[in-house]
């Protein structure tokens, strides 16, 4: 059931309002990123370049041989250019190391099968191929319920308390003694056991909202690290270009992600 309202919330969306990714590329950071360091650092213009997560395919003619991938049919009518319907479990129906780079923006925070989308990425990336990584790290379990905007006389007491604990849950001091105090965990348990960093990305479950919409990440289902997530890449052998060093990484707190697959 939750499978498939996942898949009807995503063909309903309201595109050009909710899910209005890249609408204006001129006021587009991501964009400006992307291209120049992206695209135009590691060469890549007319390269073959993969889009997870394509939406409308704002993005596809910042190379010359762009493929787009998503989830929903209907999209296709916006592209000039390869698009794939990819349905939930199903592998990408691509052949292994045959794209240069892949980028992704805003869409792995939504992925129900983050592991198995994780390792089909590394899989059709050529040796020494780039990805530019960019998701909602940390999203937040409560935003599904509304917590931020609803007021206190939607919820019962345990719906207020939450409500009004979370000031202090979004207190970026107690935040940052949280998120270090994990990150540290995750060193131990990396130096202890690579191997299994390398199989499964450690990240929290949280419930989405397909039903109403509140704010932003609503619809989330993976509050993810940034730090735990370059320790998977690490793990399967890739290059952080922007976090060279575990310590550097270890503070990291937002941003993308420039990686290379390292892997002969």
């Amino acid at each position: 059931m939750i499978l498939n309202n996942y898949k009807k919330f995503y063909e309903n969306i309201d595109r050009e309002n909710i899910y209005a990714t890249g609408s204006d590329l001129k006021v587009d950071v991501f964009y400006e990123q992307l291209t120049v360091n992206f695209i135009k650092r590691f060469l890549l213009k007319d390269k073959k370049i993969l889009e997870i997560g394509s939406s409308k395919g704002a993005y596809q003619n910042v190379v010359l041989d762009y493929t787009g991938i998503d989830i929903v049919e209907s999209l296709r009518k916006n592209y000039v250019k390869p698009y794939f319907v990819n349905e939930l479990g199903q592998p990408y129906p691509f052949p292994n190391e045959c794209f240069d780079g892949v980028f992704t923006r805003a869409v792995f925070e939504h992925i129900p099968n983050i592991d198995f989308i994780l390792k089909e990425m590394l899989r059709v990336l050529k040796k020494d191929g780039y990805i530019f990584f960019h998701m909602a790290w940390n999203a937040r379990s409560w935003a599904a319920e509304g917590y931020l905007v609803r007021p206190y006389s939607d919820f019962n007491w345990n719906g207020k308390l939450i409500k009004a604990l979370l000031p202090l849950r979004e207190n970026i001091f107690i935040r940052s003694f949280f998120i270090f105090f994990k990150r540290g965990g995750l060193i131990i348990r990396f130096i202890l056991n690579k191997n299994n960093f390398k199989i499964h990305l450690k990240y929290k479950k949280i419930k989405p909202n397909y039903e109403i919409f509140w704010h932003s990440d609503f619809d989330a289902c993976n509050s993810v690290d940034s730090f735990a997530l370059m320790l998977y890449f690490k793990a399967n052998n890739c290059k952080i270009f922007n976090y060279s060093n575990l310590l550097r990484a270890f503070f990291v707190r937002s941003g993308n992600l420039i990686i290379q697959n390292c892997n002969i």
